[in-house]
């Protein structure tokens, strides 16, 4: 994690499925994303607590897992896509996913079939910054695949719209 608050930073990371290289990079002065795509780059250093590895095109979360983005000036929603798979709506059914800025709840959205899956919130009015992003699955996923790991939801994608 300490090599992580460098200024200057490059992210190599390898998608086997795709096979395909991932990178990411920041420089120093530049400002954060407002957003975080994972299959198109790979900025952990934005990625707090709760993060399991980089899959195909997703990264597994746990129950709750933090990161920190970019709020813009004018923005107006907040998005999480994640990937609904067989294999969890079977296990558990839909998804109730939790977003909280600044530790702010947005309210709950319902993910509700197998699918990649986009929900919106409407953001209230506020400052552009820095702001910490919790996104928080209200029931824990075991998968019944015999993974020992608790998951929450297997997020494709977040951030703010303007």
């Amino acid at each position: 994690r300490q090599y992580l608050q460098n200024d200057n930073l490059a992210i190599v990371s390898w998608d086997r499925p795709r096979r395909k290289l991932i990178t990411a990079a920041r420089h120093a002065g530049e400002p954060d994303p407002a957003a975080i795509v994972m299959a198109t780059g790979n900025p952990i250093w934005l990625l707090g607590d709760g993060w399991y590895p980089l899959e195909s095109g997703f990264r597994w979360m746990h129950p709750q897992a933090n990161a920190r983005l970019r709020r813009p000036a004018g923005a107006s929603e907040f998005f999480l896509r994640i990937n609904l798979g067989p294999v969890q709506f079977h296990d558990q059914g839909p998804i109730q996913m939790e977003v909280l800025l600044n530790g702010r709840s947005l309210g709950t959205r319902t993910y509700d079939k197998v699918d990649w899956l986009e929900r919106r919130w409407p953001v209230p009015p506020g400052e552009a910054g820095s702001v910490e992003v919790a996104l928080h699955a209200l029931r824990p996923y075991r998968a019944s695949n015999g993974d020992p790991r608790i998951f929450g939801a297997a997020v494709a994608a977040f951030g703010f719209v303007e």
